[in-house]
């Protein structure tokens, strides 16, 4: 007896399909095009001291360039050199272009800066520039020079106050913060730095107490190159404005435009003189007074009837630091003038030629306020 075989083709022909399918799948390759890295990259950059160089460490994931200052370098700006990809341009964060064969611009120390790297195919990164200071381990030590423990120190505006501390550098890249302690208010523009001198066993930190700085009492902190302390309290008020004398070379014409300018950041043989410091605050009336009994020389045709009269100066404008006047219609001619010498403003009362100012009742200084004058001749052209 004999057996047959049947083939049953859709048995084979499925199982076959499916052995070439997969067969087809596992050697076919897919190509997939090469990402090129853009250059757009800051390669170095260094900063120039006078001791050497300053490298900025790089982070080119987040984009930053960190310079670290030591406390002891006196630096007021970073004068940095940089060095890009090759074929890469330096933009400003405006997108202009930065033309690096003059170098860059300085930046001020404490000032973060963005720079934006272009590459040849126009791809953008932004880098931002951060500064650190490498602080002193000794905390910051500061107290005011002139200052008497447990009375609170009273200083005018438009002054210069002298701090003596461990500053450890004659860096000046100091910030001063005034708490004023009526409304809580928080002030950081009262002050600038003057200069810092190296002294034994403390330097001696001289700052400018800006005429714009409103009087109050105050809770004052401050930080210098990374270190931070508190200092006492403090007292800032007003006092009047003083110009002082006009030179024996005054000349003006009537109408012209005379300035009457506020002394401030007073210095006598070297130490700090507040007498002459103040401000303009609540100015209502300036005008000129003359006394006969102080004044020799008159051109011709000159009134006596001008002795003693208020000659009002019309005020242009004015603001704490200067008054613009009008100078008075005088007779034209050369005019001699003398005072009670041995005196200064505001303590002069007698005087051949003075300007008077007349203030607001809330500034308590009244009117008729003799602040300055000619010291010996005039010219009215």
């Amino acid at each position: 007896m004999k057996t047959k075989l049947r083939f049953d083709l859709n048995n084979i022909f499925i199982p076959l399909v499916c052995i070439i399918s997969l067969f087809l799948a596992c050697t076919k390759t897919e190509l997939v095009d090469y990402q090129k890295e853009e250059k757009n990259r800051i390669l170095e950059y260094k900063i120039k001291t006078a001791t050497g160089e300053l490298l900025g460490a790089i982070d080119n994931d987040n984009n930053t360039i960190t310079v670290y200052i030591p406390y002891f370098i006196s630096l007021s700006v970073l004068d940095a050199t940089i060095k890009l990809d090759e074929g890469a341009s330096l933009l400003d964060v405006e997108g202009e272009l930065i033309n690096l064969d003059g170098g860059l611009e300085p930046i001020p120390l404490g000032q973060n800066t963005k720079y934006i790297v272009e590459s040849s195919t126009g791809a953008r990164r932004s880098y931002t520039v951060i500064q650190k200071i490498a602080a002193h381990s000794s905390p910051l030590t500061v107290s005011y020079i002139g200052a008497v423990e447990g009375v609170t120190l009273e200083k005018p505006v438009h002054s210069l106050l002298r701090l003596t501390g461990n500053f450890e550098s004659t860096n000046t890249q100091a910030k001063f913060y005034f708490k004023d302690k009526l409304t809580g208010k928080t002030h950081d523009d009262f002050v600038s730095i003057n200069n810092i001198v190296s002294g034994s066993p403390n330097y001696v930190m001289t700052i400018n107490i800006l005429p714009t700085a409103l009087a109050g009492e105050y809770e004052v902190s401050m930080e210098h190159l990374g270190r931070k302390t508190n200092l006492p309290d403090i007292k800032l008020k007003y006092t009047p404005g003083i110009p002082g004398f006009f030179l024996s070379t005054t000349k003006y014409a009537p109408g012209e435009e005379m300035i009457l300018k506020a002394e401030g950041y007073g210095l006598l043989n070297g130490a700090v003189y507040d007498n002459n410091n103040g401000v303009f605050i609540g100015l209502k009336r300036v005008y000129l007074k003359m006394d006969k009994a102080y004044v020799y020389l008159t051109p011709e045709g000159f009134s006596e009837d001008l002795y003693n009269k208020e000659i009002p100066l019309e005020i242009i404008s004015w603001n704490r630091s200067e008054v613009r006047v009008k100078f008075p219609n005088l007779p034209q001619g050369k005019y001699g003038t003398f005072y009670a010498f041995g005196k200064y403003f505001p303590f002069i009362t007698d005087i051949g030629m003075g300007f008077y100012f007349d203030f607001d009742e809330q500034t308590n200084w009244g009117n008729g306020v003799l602040l300055s004058g000619i010291s010996s001749t005039l010219e009215v052209l």
